[in-house]
């Protein structure tokens, strides 16, 4: 029995004596990155992830508007610009993460109440002032009440006192609830809670941000992230180290949410960043705390637009605001074409540039499964993190300009113009200008000619009541307000009154385009001059195949005739830059290009402007965040239909026991495509029927919508007269024109999943598609030979094959940047044994014993370990880089077997010599 146990010691000494070996040496300062776990996510896994809050995020600053105020500020001064500019530069930096950090830290303290970003849940509870301030808040004005109800709440956080007792306070301002209004539920002297936030200046795009490049890390990529934590120093640097920043122009910080409780922050942490961008709009212009943090400069600062300055976006899948189908999240989203290395070769064809854009969910129904965590944006592009956001900032700021531009001018030329000219006098001056050829169809005038085309053509495009897809989108600028708010200082005319006169014009050139004799005056002798249309309609009509001579023709006309409308200066200058517009048609076919410019500026103003009093949050690096929202991809759908697979064959093998004639048909759709008519098509179908008749049963269903409400596209339904589907219309479109054998008619229909359309036959026009892949009816005849034993087979393959799909089944990995540098340094690669357990976010050394010694004295002592050996079993010494003498640790190992085996860690003895090496000394 002595021989046993001796033995047994023997093993266990052996065993754990293997980590003897020396660590590689590396500087202390690599050790325990403020970083928290990198999650690497496949499409599917993504997607849900976007309904997640994040708990890391990247801080990007501009310096531009702050830059030029200190500048003028030196020259007022008489002091040296380019020192006190840089100086200026780096305080508005620290001054945006420490207020930052500061809001964070009343948040996590309850010192400062959530603030809800969703009002329409009522199983939350919403307090009530603070629902009627947003209620009266509109998106396209400032906000004043906003603006004092922070002001009441801050001037109580500011108050010496304690979070206890800031709370009780807080009921003076709305009925906070103690439990739901706060991150923290309870405790106010939580010791393990970590309040403070992580920051990192972002020097460069690294494999520590490797989750961005791709989605299961290999061993490979783990090395990589190792090496890159190793030489942390070269990627990342304090956030108030200012001789990192070399850049004076942008800074990216990297910021990091530590040691949250889970399931608390899924409840709470999209009100955590709402809360932080309303409360720090508010603080850094009116917070007295903004008095030191951005000391000497609060003054100047407070003038700057900070909302235009900074954005926050999610380092990952997950989101900072819960995605929306809306056209303002859906608008925001399209900046992530600024960051693109090629923006500037594709920017003309992209809709955001367009003359008459479709939109920002156009992007959503063009490109439904666009790829995602393979470097989208182009980090690897570029040299360092500052050249990226550069770039970045700088093809948004010049697009931004362009669509100030276009602003500013489609106000003026409508402003103008009706000034000068009602839609009654303007049908008069056409008349005049084309009497020639309403009196007499056979002239010969083949420029006049031209120039009605033109004119008709281009109004009939956007004002058609029956083919003109643009006529519905133009009319929201009847009842919007957005460009109200953009072009208050420069316009007195509200967008409703210019939209009515627009109105009003088209009206009267529509109808006299009618009452001409069309087939007289462009009989079959009369040749178009394609040219001459306006450029916007040459782009949308003829997709740019030749320039337009619009222009030209205009300043050839002004050589022998004077402009209707022109500034003063046209007078000495003679130049067409001060001509409003040159005649009639010129001045109508101007008119409707400026509400077209209108629309196109509505369109995207989210993406651009910021009039809510919230910094942006776009989520950059998941363009499945508004797939998902919007329903144009189901990231559970593969998942579902893998598992109605298995149902259905498992039935299928079940019922062919007792029935050996059983039919079987499906419709299936193409993975990740879902329909919003769930109540007919769930995944897919199955019928049984013993009684074989093919044209009973065969189905046929085409089915071409948008899942935006709003978004007006066609259904088209099987005309059989044996389909099950033939009574049934499906819905979720709002408006399409729909064409019968008698006449043409508008059809509008909304809300329901299905209506009954039985006494009736239509089709709808296309105007956006998601085509869905019918598998229908696939129909089996099964004669008695074939057995149970073909289904049960098939069932098996068809779910081993389904769950292999690399993007479509959710799937996500963690890594913990310190474990799998940790690894490294442990065995000079990360062996494949430690693959899985790495990209589960655990530890992976010799044995469990390295494991919890190293938890243990990296969390409790400073340093990083260069060697550890078991002394036995009950014990280890290890050398830490911080102390030169060895540190001993108690162990307590059963190691009854040489694979299966626990480690206990007990108490520490730090050398005399090393006391300050213990955290917190």
């Amino acid at each position: 029995m002595k021989k046993i146990y001796a033995l047994i010691l023997c093993l266990t000494f052996n065993i754990l004596s293997v980590g003897a070996a020396d660590w590689m040496s590396v500087d202390s300062d690599s050790i325990n990155l403020d970083l928290n776990n990198m999650r690497f996510s496949n499409r599917a896994r993504c997607a849900l992830d976007s309904k997640e809050p994040t708990d890391t995020s990247f801080l990007l600053v501009t310096n531009t508007d702050v830059a030029k105020a200190v500048y003028r500020l030196a020259k007022l001064r008489g002091e040296d610009t380019d020192k006190l500019t840089k100086y200026g530069i780096e305080v508005f930096r620290l001054s945006v993460v420490k207020l930052i950090e500061l809001i964070h830290e009343k948040i996590m303290n309850r010192e400062l109440p959530l603030l809800p970003a969703d009002l329409s849940r009522d199983d939350l509870h919403i307090p009530g002032n603070y629902r009627n301030v947003m209620a009266g808040c509109r998106n396209d004005e400032y906000c004043d009440g906003l603006d004092s109800y922070i002001e009441k709440i801050w001037k109580i956080t500011s108050l010496n006192t304690t979070p206890a007792g800031k709370v009780v306070k807080f009921y003076t301002v709305d009925n906070f609830h103690s439990k739901d209004s706060y991150i923290l539920e309870k405790n106010f002297e939580d010791k393990e809670r970590q309040v403070g936030l992580k920051c990192n200046y972002l020097k460069k795009f690294s494999p520590l941000q490797a989750h961005l490049y791709g989605t299961k890390p290999n061993k490979g990529a783990l090395e990589s992230i190792a090496k890159a934590a190793l030489n942390s120093k070269e990627y990342l640097a304090s956030c108030d180290d200012f001789k990192s920043q070399s850049n004076l122009q942008v800074a990216a910080y990297q910021l990091e949410i530590p040691k949250l409780k889970e399931k608390r922050w899924e409840d709470k942490g999209f009100d955590y960043w709402n809360s932080l961008k309303l409360y720090f709009s508010w603080a850094y212009r009116n917070a007295p705390q903004m008095k030191e943090i951005a000391y000497p400069f609060a003054n100047v600062f407070k003038g700057v637009a900070i909302e235009d300055s900074v954005l926050i976006v999610p380092n990952g899948c997950k989101s900072i605001s819960l995605p929306k189908c809306n056209g303002d999240y859906l608008a925001t989203q399209a900046m992530r074409e600024f960051a693109k290395e090629d923006f500037r070769e594709n920017a003309l064809e992209l809709d955001i540039l367009s003359s008459v854009p479709e939109g920002p969910q156009d992007d959503l129904l063009q490109d439904p499964f666009t790829s995602v965590n393979v470097d989208e944006l182009d980090l690897g592009g570029f040299a360092n993190a500052e050249a990226w956001l550069a770039n970045f900032r700088e093809n948004f700021a010049g697009t931004r300009a362009l669509m100030k531009k276009k602003l500013i001018h489609a106000i003026s030329t409508l402003n103008i113009t009706k000034a000068n000219i009602s839609a009654q006098k303007m049908a008069n001056l056409l008349e005049d200008r084309f009497s020639a050829l309403i009196k007499n169809s056979n002239s010969t005038n083949d420029e006049l000619k031209n120039d009605l085309y033109y004119l008709c053509a281009e109004f009939n495009f956007a004002d058609h009541d029956e083919f003109s897809f643009l006529k519905g989108k133009l009319e929201i600028l009847r009842d919007t307000t957005l460009v109200d708010g953009l072009a208050s200082d420069i316009s007195e005319n509200k967008t409703k009154e210019l939209f009515n006169f627009y109105t009003a014009i088209a009206d009267k050139v529509m109808s006299g385009c009618a009452a001409l004799n069309q087939k007289g005056i462009w009989n079959d002798s009369f040749t178009l001059d394609k040219t001459g249309f306006s450029p916007w309609y040459i782009q949308k009509v003829y997709e740019n195949k030749f320039e337009s001579t619009y222009h030209d023709k205009v300043e050839r006309y002004l050589e022998g005739n004077k402009p209707l409308i022109s500034w003063k200066n046209y007078e000495s200058s003679k130049s067409i830059s001060d001509v409003i517009c040159a005649n009639s048609s010129d001045c109508s076919r101007k008119i409707l290009k400026s509400i077209i410019d209108l629309y196109s500026v509505t369109q995207y103003a989210s993406t651009f402007w910021n009039l809510e009093q919230e910094i942006k949050t776009p989520a950059l690096f998941n363009p499945y965040a508004e797939r998902t929202a919007c329903k144009v991809y189901d990231p559970w759908f593969k998942t579902k239909s893998v598992l109605f697979n298995l149902f259905t064959d498992m039935s299928q093998a079940a019922l062919s026991v007792a029935t050996p004639g059983v039919i079987y048909g499906r419709l299936d759709l193409q993975p990740g495509k879902v329909t919003s008519f769930n109540q007919l098509v769930k995944d897919g179908r199955i019928s049984y029927d013993t009684r074989y008749d093919k044209e009973k049963i065969t189905a046929s269903l085409a089915a071409d919508f948008g899942p935006l409400l709003g978004v007006p596209c066609m259904v088209s339904v099987s005309g059989r007269a044996n389909s099950p589907y033939d009574n049934y219309r499906f819905s979720g479109v709002s408006v399409g024109a729909c064409n019968q054998s008698e006449d043409s008619n508008l059809n509008v229909r909304t809300a329901s999943d299905m209506d009954d359309n039985a006494t009736r036959s239509h089709s709808e026009c296309i105007s956006c598609r998601l085509n869905f892949e019918s598998v229908a009816s696939s129909l089996t005849h099964l004669s008695s030979e074939v057995g149970p034993s073909f289904f049960l087979f098939r069932a098996i393959y068809r779910l081993y094959k389904g769950l292999k799909d690399p993007h479509n089944i959710p799937r996500s990995w963690e890594t913990n940047p310190n474990f799998v540098s940790e690894t490294y340094r442990r065995f000079g690669e990360i062996p494949k044994k430690c693959v899985r357990s790495l990209i589960k976010g655990e530890r992976c050394l010799e044995n469990s014993c390295e494991e919890n010694i190293s938890e243990k004295l990296t969390e409790e002592l400073h340093g990083s370990i260069e060697r550890i050996t078991f002394a036995g079993s009950s014990g280890a010494l290890v050398k830490m880089s911080s102390c030169e003498n060895l540190v001993s640790v108690r162990t307590y190992s059963n190691a009854t077997h040489s694979n299966n085996y626990s480690c206990r860690v007990g108490k520490y003895t730090v050398p005399k010599k090393c006391q300050n090496m213990r955290r917190g000394k």
